[in-house]
């Protein structure tokens, strides 16, 4: 039930700024929630327990890929549950696929590099093929980076470029520093959300 104080500051509004206006108003925090659904890969809201309780339910097909790759099984999972919160067919706007949320070109040319046959008839939303292919590039990233984790998933999120320089930059630097320093507030905010997942699911085996 909406107070006199509220009903008599929305008629206000209505008398000064028009009707229009006023609607506006009303619906901007429903508009502000639909974008951020929108802006999810898997066009959905989910809690932490929902993502992470999700998530693990692929470390039977996560282990192998991250040991055919060499890496870590649990980074592999929390970086799935920060691309596409652990669903299979998430999808984002700019078009990456599937669980590891990876972009056509790269899933070609990862399959390229792990030997998979037949690629024109792969299904890159397969769960098993999908952790397959971002094992493989989330291992080409460490190597890129000599293992630095917090360089490496920046990387994976936003391309090698840019954490390339900031290595060079800070020669000898903890990767996890020049995140919090240099990256954007998204990209830093990816990588410590990565690596805090990535503490849950050592701790949740």
């Amino acid at each position: 039930m909406v107070g006199a104080g509220a009903g008599g500051e929305a008629l206000s509004r209505v008398r000064r700024d028009g009707l229009p206006a006023m609607l506006a108003f009303v619906a901007a925090p429903f508009l502000a929630l639909l974008m951020g659904v929108a802006a999810h890969p898997a066009g959905v809201l989910d809690s932490e327990e929902e993502i992470r309780a999700r998530t693990a339910l692929w470390r039977p097909l996560a282990a192998p890929a991250a040991a055919e790759s060499g890496v870590p099984v649990d980074l592999l999972l929390a970086l799935v549950a920060t691309e596409s919160s652990g669903r299979a067919g998430a999808t984002s706007g700019s078009g990456a696929m599937g669980l590891a949320q990876l972009m056509p070109a790269t899933a070609r040319l990862q399959a390229v590099e792990l030997g998979m046959g037949g690629i024109d008839a792969l299904d890159w939303y397969d769960p098993g093929t999908n952790l397959r292919l971002g094992a493989s590039y989330l291992a080409e990233q460490l190597r890129r980076f000599g293992g630095d984790e917090a360089l490496a998933l920046a990387a994976y999120h936003s391309g090698p470029g840019v954490p390339w320089r900031w290595r060079e930059e800070g020669p000898g630097r903890p990767g996890l520093d020049l995140v919090r320093e240099r990256a954007t507030p998204r990209t830093r905010a990816y990588v410590e959300r990565v690596l805090a997942r990535r503490a849950w699911f050592q701790a949740n085996r």
